[in-house]
């Protein structure tokens, strides 16, 4: 049932077996120390000690490790089903700590010249730890530079749980075709929540694409491109299958569905005299 809503009927028989077991456990451990032969209070009290012991697991197994049988169970049962190719996928996606409910990537071109645009990329992203213990974060973004004359390639990214102090990246590193920016390591509690944020910036050509490749699954992910609409055309994609939405009177774009690692978002640019030139 939806959280609010108390417990299950299972849920209800479930908790009452495991109390049943527990009060049964100690009962006989008690009620051995009254009995007079030796032999049958030594079984009465191991009785009692192993049901004791199996109310006690059930109780701790049920809201800290059912999760992970059951995805153990999940994952047994379908190396026998799936073709040999889709185990190992269908493995990673269950693997993953965090999933993203919410990222917005932004991509703003602005025009430097006839040849040359300056493209401004950003994301913003709210992730949940899906696991039961403390797994960790950090905020890292890497953009590609090109080495135009108009400038170098600038990145910066951060990372924040709930109140505290965002953790930001310091510097960036620049290497022989790109520039990367992280931050340290954030601890996230069990269905914790933290925001990330990427930054970056770099000269491209006028008839040019972007492509970015994100670390985490995106539930419904969300593109907005930033351009000028009487100068360049453009399009975009979100490398995986479903359907998309726009808003009115901005190019925003929403999936109906999830994106998973490994595929790429895209956006491609054009200026619009080419495609009278080419009419």
């Amino acid at each position: 049932m939806p959280k609010g809503e108390g417990l299950t009927w299972p849920q209800v028989k479930y908790w009452g077996t495991t109390a049943l077991l527990g009060l049964l456990g100690l009962a006989l451990v008690v009620a051995a120390q009254f009995i007079g032969r030796e032999e049958i209070r030594s079984v009465v009290s191991e009785f009692g000690v192993a049901i004791l012991i199996a109310g006690i697991l059930a109780g701790v197994v049920e809201p800290y490790f059912r999760k992970e049988f059951a995805r153990d169970a999940f994952l047994a049962a379908f190396r026998y089903v799936l073709p040999t190719e889709f185990r190992e996928e269908v493995e990673k996606i269950l693997r993953f700590d965090f999933i993203a409910e919410r990222q917005v990537w932004t991509v703003k071109v602005d025009k430097v010249s006839d040849e040359v645009v300056l493209v401004t990329t950003t994301y913003e992203r709210t992730i949940r730890n899906k696991t039961k213990s403390s797994r960790v974060a950090k905020a890292w973004y890497e953009a590609e530079d090109y080495k135009f004359p108009n400038g170098s390639t600038t990145v910066e990214c951060s990372i924040q749980a709930g109140d505290s102090d965002p953790l930001l990246s310091v510097g960036q590193d620049i290497g022989e075709h790109d520039a990367e920016a992280k931050t340290a390591d954030l601890m996230i509690p069990p269905e914790g929540i933290a925001k990330v944020w990427g930054k970056g910036s770099q000269f491209r050509r006028t008839n040019d694409s972007m492509y970015e490749n994100f670390r985490v699954p995106i539930i419904n992910p969300e593109i907005e491109v930033i351009i000028n609409e009487e100068e360049f055309s453009h399009a975009i994609a979100f490398g995986t299958h479903g359907g998309w939405t726009k808003l009115k009177y901005k190019n925003h774009y929403t999936l109906s569905g999830v994106y998973f690692p490994g595929q790429f978002m895209w956006v491609r640019w054009w200026p619009k005299n080419s495609e009278q030139a080419s009419d």
